[in-house]
Formats: structure tokens, sequence, C-alpha cells
């Protein structure tokens, strides 16, 4: 279920970059994090159809949350 999460979040940023860019492709996506480590980002290179690049950050911080809270409640009830 969470590598499931994980690829909902990823499709709905390439939704949201095709529907804002009218189009393009993916050239490279990366996880960041701010320099105190309290915050979560992915970090999207997106070429748009006329070929130009942008860089976009998504502040995934609230999703990563969610996830490791659910990995610590299944490791504490041993599954």
């Amino acid at each position: 279920p969470l590598a499931r999460d994980g690829m909902a979040l990823v499709e709905a940023q390439h939704d949201w970059l095709r529907k804002t860019f009218g189009g393009g492709s993916l050239v490279r996506q990366a996880l960041g994090a701010s320099s105190d480590g309290k915050r979560r980002y992915d970090l999207v290179l997106w070429r748009k159809p006329d070929g130009v690049t942008v860089d976009v950050c998504f502040d995934v911080t609230t999703v990563f949350e969610e996830t490791i809270r659910r990995v610590e409640e299944q490791e504490k009830e041993g599954k």
C-alpha cells in the first residue's frame, strides 16, 4: 500500500504538470529535504511541449509524515 500511495502521488504531480504546461514530459525527479530536515520535497525537471525545461518543487512533507506514521504503526503491530 505504501508504494501504491507513492505512485499515486507521482502520477498526480505529473497530471498537474501536463495540465499546467499543456503536456510535456519528465526529465528528472528527485527527493529533497529542507536544511533542518523538517520538510520533504519532490524536485522535478519538466520539459514543456516547446522543449523548454522548468524546475518545479512539490512539498510532500505531509505525505511523508503519513507514510512514516503508518510504517511505525505496522512495526508496532508486528506486520
